[in-house]
């Protein structure tokens, strides 16, 4: 949450650079929500003496969010983080804490899914299930950027990606799991370029 705050103080280009610093301490040890119940010690500590933390669980948790605000969009993101904040307007106007309660990465899932109206578990089953990021290999081929995502397990993964040619951005959707731009001559292909994506 210190980056989005560190947004709306001091603009979008703060929130990037606050996130660009976090990257390079993402250390992919282990998954961020495993599916079998863990101890407070197997959550956050690495294995097998359980004394030093990965920090994946606030880094990683960071930088998948932040893609994922990409992925919906900033209407969906917000609403989705209030409603896990808040169930229900009843509890909006609780301010004593009561609200508080127990929620789970399925739970978010499900609430992400809700106000989308989009399935979404092929995002959470890589980014949260798996300690592997995808990797997004890309190559050119005479005049067309190919690009194809790489992923643990070769898991569905069609996370759009954005393509900067000259002084155009697009949205190059990923059904599949790759596609192919057009160049034109002259220009050379900027991958993500506001660095929205968490990859390899």
């Amino acid at each position: 949450m210190q980056h989005l705050y560190a947004g709306e103080l001091k603009g979008e280009k703060a929130y990037h650079e606050s996130l660009a610093a976090l990257r390079p301490k993402i250390r992919n040890m282990k998954p961020v929500a495993e599916r079998r119940a863990l101890t407070i010690s197997e959550s956050y500590l690495v294995a097998p003496d359980y004394v030093e933390s990965d920090g994946d669980n606030y880094t990683k948790g960071t930088w998948i969010l932040h893609t994922l605000r990409y992925l919906i969009g900033d209407e969906a993101f917000f609403k989705s983080l209030r409603r896990m904040a808040y169930p229900d307007s009843n509890m909006e106007k609780i301010t004593n804490g009561k609200q508080c309660r127990f929620a789970s990465t399925d739970d978010y899932l499900a609430t992400v899914e809700s106000i989308t109206e989009k399935k979404l578990d092929w995002f959470f089953e890589v980014y949260f299930r798996r300690a592997q990021l995808p990797k997004l290999v890309s190559k050119t081929e005479g005049h067309k950027l190919l690009l194809q995502w790489e992923t643990p397990d070769h898991l569905p993964f069609p996370l759009p990606v954005t393509v900067q040619l000259g002084k155009e951005k697009k949205r190059i959707d990923m059904r599949d799991g790759k596609a192919e731009v057009i160049v034109p001559k002259n220009i050379q292909p900027v991958i993500d370029p506001d660095k929205w994506l968490l990859m390899d």
